[in-house]
């Protein structure tokens, strides 16, 4: 079996699994809204997935540049499984509370924590430097699905097998992401590699992706502006379930996902289809400043369609610069070294989420939609006259604001000759292992 093919067999059980835990977040986003009503649990479940994986990311990586991978995310895999059971028990007793869903969450990050790293170091040993770019458009495709199936199918599940049932069938799908990644024979560094990572120290391991990130320049302000971006859309992205929900209902909020899921689809289909661009720097930052205008449009928009082409162009732009992203830290990192500095960029990428998600779910509920209602501050102001006064239009003010930020952080980013000069720079110095 060829390598593409062998990471077709990972891929097919991963996008299953996937589909599968998508399911159940639908379901308990939905459950944790009919309970509170609120923005801030929404983002509390968030900044517990989030924080889990700053705080275990350097460790995550050491584990896997110093044990075989596969097993790895086998065991990853695991985990979740045996998190998700629980959830199921609790569902089945009638017990299920709050704080128990983010018991659930805290254990799915720890396991997704671990098996990003792993499946990332996976891909970089199993492909040649060509693939790496399709790989990464076909992973976010299965970011993309995810949104595009599971409202629909989550609406039809729970009228026929509940929220129970749907969480039953997540269990199963990861029984077939571990088959699928078992029956498929991949490459591992050899005893002597895994030796050399091992004799290292603990505490002088977990720096060391960090340190190699520092020293290349360009990555580093890629990564700092792959940081801001993340701060501002997690935020925000996480806010779209009230936004919606709050104007339209359920109905509104699956159509809205479906689209940002085709959006995301869409856009990594072509990288998957394309591959390797030429410019690559260039083309993720032009793609960055589409989705923040898109993210700017969707906050002041109220016509169905209008909202529906913003939404679609802000998500579809994201997965772009992700794929191009991905393929260059693959291509420029040591395989020896894969774990630690996915793990390091991981941890970098997302740092700011946590406060982002609770500072835009909290400004929100304290601020801007209070602001935005008919007896509000800002009502009669010119920013009430142009966004709209009542339910979801304080939300939209913030879309507006984040779309804005992301613009001038885009112009401030390409304006640094480091991060310009990253391709030439990445292909003049192929990595070595």
């Amino acid at each position: 079996m060829k390598a593409m093919q062998k990471f077709y067999v990972i891929w097919i059980g991963q996008l299953i699994s996937l589909l599968g835990s998508q399911l159940t977040v639908f379901g308990i986003s939905v459950w944790i809204f009919q309970k509170t009503g609120d923005a801030v649990p929404f983002a509390v479940a968030a900044v517990i997935y989030q924080l889990v994986g700053v705080v275990f990311a350097p460790i995550a990586g050491s584990i896997v540049d110093r044990f075989p991978r596969k097993p790895l995310v086998i065991l990853s895999d695991s985990i979740a499984a045996i998190f998700t059971f629980a959830l199921f028990l609790l569902l089945r007793t009638g017990s299920l509370q709050l704080w128990q869903i983010y018991g659930v969450i805290f254990g799915l990050a720890l396991a997704d924590t671990f098996q990003r790293p792993a499946k990332t170091a996976l891909v970089a040993l199993l492909l040649p430097k060509e693939d790496y770019t399709r790989a990464a458009g076909l992973n976010q495709a299965s970011e993309g699905l995810g949104p595009l199936l599971t409202p629909a199918m989550a609406g039809v599940l729970s009228v026929t097998i509940g929220l129970g049932g749907i969480v039953m069938i997540d269990i199963l799908t990861f029984g077939v992401a571990i088959l699928c990644i078992f029956l498929v024979s991949v490459p591992e560094l050899t005893q002597a590699e895994r030796h050399n990572n091992r004799q290292q120290d603990w505490r002088q391991d977990l720096t060391i992706g960090f340190q190699f990130l520092w020293q290349e320049k360009g990555l580093f302000i890629l990564l700092c502006y792959f940081s801001f971006v993340n701060f501002l859309l997690t935020g925000t992205s996480n806010l779209l379930g009230p936004f919606f929900l709050s104007q339209g209902g359920a109905d509104r909020l699956g159509l809205m996902q479906t689209i940002a899921g085709l959006g995301i689809l869409a856009g990594s289909l072509a990288m998957a289809v394309i591959g390797k661009t030429r410019k690559r720097i260039l083309t993720i930052v032009l793609v960055l400043q589409m989705m923040a205008i898109g993210m700017a449009l969707t906050g002041y928009l109220t016509n169905l369609w209008l909202l529906g082409l913003t939404l679609f162009l802000t998500f579809a732009c994201p997965a772009i610069a992700s794929a191009n992203s991905a393929a260059i830290f693959l291509a420029k990192t040591p395989q020896t070294m894969q774990g630690r500095v996915a793990s390091a960029r991981s941890m970098l990428a997302t740092a700011l989420t946590p406060i982002g998600t609770y500072w835009a779910a909290w400004s929100a509920d304290n601020f801007f939609t209070p602001m935005l209602m008919p007896d509000g501050k800002l009502a009669s102001t010119v920013l009430g006259h142009l966004f709209g006064v009542g339910a979801g239009r304080g939300i939209g003010l913030m879309f507006a604001i984040a779309g804005a930020l992301l613009f001038v952080a885009g112009l401030v980013a390409y304006s640094q000759p480091a991060l310009r000069g990253l391709e030439a720079f990445a292909a003049e110095a192929e990595p070595t292992s």
